[in-house]
């Protein structure tokens, strides 16, 4: 499974966006690790390592599976990411 991370901030706040590369999944994490927000980078396989301590987390589940932080889980952010699917193939 191929993941895309988003490291942001909206109104002040850090943000943590992932996104499964067929669409079909979108979840918001509050990115703070040990109290201070780290950066996230995709890995593969649906994981990613954070900046703070190196740790390996579940991109889709916030849970953190290897490293100083295992068995945390990120808090996740409520939110919106709209997102239509065309049903019939664009023509060209």
């Amino acid at each position: 499974m191929s993941v895309h991370l988003m490291n942001m901030e909206a109104d002040g706040e850090a943000i943590l966006v992932t996104f499964v590369r067929n669409g079909s999944v979108a979840r918001a994490f509050d990115p703070c690790v040990n109290g201070q927000p780290a950066r996230f980078t995709a890995t593969g396989a649906g994981r990613m390592t954070d900046s703070a301590t190196g740790s390996t987390w579940d991109a889709i589940t916030g849970e953190c599976l290897w490293g100083a932080m295992k068995g945390r889980c990120l808090t996740a952010r409520s939110g919106q990411a709209p997102y239509c699917r065309p049903r019939v193939p664009l023509s060209g």
